[in-house]
């Protein structure tokens, strides 16, 4: 039973990563895509301003915390 368990935490936890990591394998830059979607013209300062506010200027291992946090508290697991 809990060999069961420990392999469904490990498995869980290495579908979320590969999630992660497909989601940004993009060659598009998010922040960017969104700024331009907001302002006509936006400066790299802009860009950067909203790449700050959206985390993505922060190394992977944190942005992987940061998305599975924001995941699990708007997709409340219990019932």
């Amino acid at each position: 039973m809990i060999k069961r368990l420990l392999e469904l935490i490990i498995i869980l936890i290495g579908v979320s990563v590969l999630s992660f990591t497909f989601s940004n394998i993009s060659s598009i830059d998010p922040a960017e895509a969104f700024t331009r979607r907001s302002i006509v013209n936006p400066s790299e300062e802009q860009i950067n301003e909203i790449r700050h506010k959206m985390g993505y200027d922060k190394p992977m291992y944190m942005q992987y915390v940061h998305w599975f946090k924001n995941y699990n508290m708007e997709n409340n697991f219990s019932y």
